[in-house]
């Protein structure tokens, strides 16, 4: 058994499975466990080996039927389980992905020692993404905790730059560990310069947008990047009767991102030429209160509103926000956000003001990918109008109403489903499928629907390629049915 852990430990897995298989075989003969509680030591360690063997070649319930009967016999006078019985658990509750179990198990049966196990606490931390606990754990441990584990939790307390030296460091000793040097690629693409770009064809129920922009990301240090990008917006109309002028956009901007312990502040600067030329700024304030509670702030001048489609064109808001997340467990979190915004024309009128209300609560049904996701949201948006838009002539026809860059008053809500979504944005070496589903009502437009599907993955292996589609009806900012297809494609550098 231990030799199978040291092929195990070099990477040689199939030796080490076939190793195990071959001593399984060979003790099928000697029957189930002994049930005699007075077997000598080197009984009770067979007992033990057998009972990782079923676990490791045999899981589900032979292997807990095994794991069960050692628990029973392998006590000693006092009631008490051997240290080997209680590793052994702990490693059942680990393969079955049990943490909350394990976590009980780890506190109640080495709460009298000092020696709960290192490698069990850091993989624990992992599994329930506790950064405080991680950070502590390398504190103390450093290089005794397993290599794996050690760089994943360096990721994880948001120690990049000691995640890509300790995995770099390991792998030159280690230079057939595979697994490690995927952790090494990840590690350094975590901190990385990126240049790529995007193409998106919309389709707003009547105005077509063809959008093309130039991404440029400097990694100037671990807490600082910076974020150029460059586009501009095609447009076309096909019902002038709905909106007059439709002018095409363009876009530059600049993204300041600075992270500090628990908070992270971005700072964006755009220019903007679309009906008119305008300047959006906007500030973000992202602090974590602890590990479940996590507190946003936002603060702009003259943003793009994306309301209606009127404002889409030709108008901006001043937009000010508050919101809270929080997460009761690793697979629970509830959001919770309130706005206020001030709508302008382009050219500087006013035209009114909003307040919406936005919760949305989730629930991972799975974490490890293919993850999934169930969830459902609501808010609620109010406006009060001005309709100061006299001289976007060019823009409103003739007919125009009251509500023509406001809409009225309404609630939108809904349930979804989604799975691997997180991988249209973030690398992902392998190819992999994203999907979300979503029925949605609009209590001004009766009861609508959300579809997004796309690939992702990486070509070259430090780049990452995403080709997503969307479709959907009775949207909060669109009335008709809505299309988006998109293309974006990155190259780590």
């Amino acid at each position: 058994m231990n030799y199978a852990d040291a092929l195990e430990q070099n990477q040689e897995v199939d030796r080490a499975w076939r190793l195990r298989e071959y001593l399984l075989a060979r003790q099928r003969a000697a029957g189930e466990l002994r049930r005699d509680e007075d077997a000598s030591a080197s009984d009770a360690l067979r007992r033990a080996a057998r009972a990782r063997l079923l676990i490791a070649q045999r899981p589900g319930d032979p292997a807990l039927t095994a794991l069960r009967e050692l628990l029973r016999v392998d006590r000693d006078g006092r009631n008490k389980l051997s240290a080997g019985a209680r590793d052994l658990a702990l490693g059942w509750l680990q393969e079955a992905a049990e943490y909350p179990a394990e976590r009980g198990w780890l506190w109640q049966q080495y709460a009298r020692t000092a020696a709960r196990p290192a490698a069990a606490e850091i993989s624990l931390a992992l599994a329930e993404n506790d950064r405080v606990a991680a950070g502590q754990l390398l504190e103390e441990h450093g290089d005794a905790l397993p290599r794996h584990d050690r760089v994943d939790a360096a990721r994880l307390f948001g120690d990049v730059r000691g995640a890509q030296s300790d995995a770099f460091a390991t792998q030159t000793r280690q230079g057939a560990d595979d697994a490690l040097q995927l952790q090494l690629d990840d590690a350094l693409l975590a901190h990385s310069n990126q240049l790529g770009g995007e193409r998106v064809r919309r389709d707003l129920g009547g105005i077509i947008e063809n959008e093309r922009s130039a991404h440029w990301h400097l990694a100037i240090s671990p807490r600082l990047t910076l974020d150029l990008a460059l586009g501009s917006i095609a447009r076309s109309n096909r019902d002038t009767a709905a909106i007059g002028s439709t002018p095409d956009e363009s876009y530059r901007s600049a993204r300041l991102v600075w992270r500090d312990g628990d908070g992270e502040t971005r700072l964006t600067g755009e220019q903007r030429a679309s009906f008119a030329n305008y300047h959006p700024l906007l500030v973000e304030h992202e602090q974590r209160i602890d590990d479940r509670v996590l507190l946003k702030l936002a603060l702009g001048s003259a943003l793009p509103a994306s309301d209606s489609i009127p404002l889409r064109i030709g108008g901006m808001k001043d937009h000010a926000a508050l919101g809270l997340r929080y997460r009761p467990t690793l697979r629970d979190q509830i959001e919770i956000e309130h706005s206020w915004d001030r709508y302008f024309a382009q050219t500087g009128s006013r035209l009114g003001q909003g307040q919406v209300w936005q919760v949305e609560a989730a629930h991972a049904l799975r974490l490890e990918a293919r993850d999934l996701e169930a969830g459902v949201f609501w808010s609620s948006q109010r406006y009060a109008r001005h309709n100061d838009f006299a001289e976007l002539g060019a823009l409103v026809p003739a007919d125009a109403g009251s509500d023509f860059f406001l809409p009225d008053d309404f609630r939108y809500y809904g349930v979804r489903l989604s799975t691997d979504t997180r991988f249209a944005s973030e690398y992902t070496r392998a190819w992999r499928p994203y999907a979300s589903i979503a029925k949605t009502w609009n209590t001004a437009l009766g009861p609508g629907y959300e579809l997004a599907a796309g690939i992702a993955g990486s070509v070259f292996g430090a780049d990452h390629l995403s080709f997503g589609w969307q479709l959907g009806k009775g949207g909060a900012n669109a009335g008709g049915i809505v299309r988006e297809i998109g293309l974006i494609y990155r190259i780590y550098y």
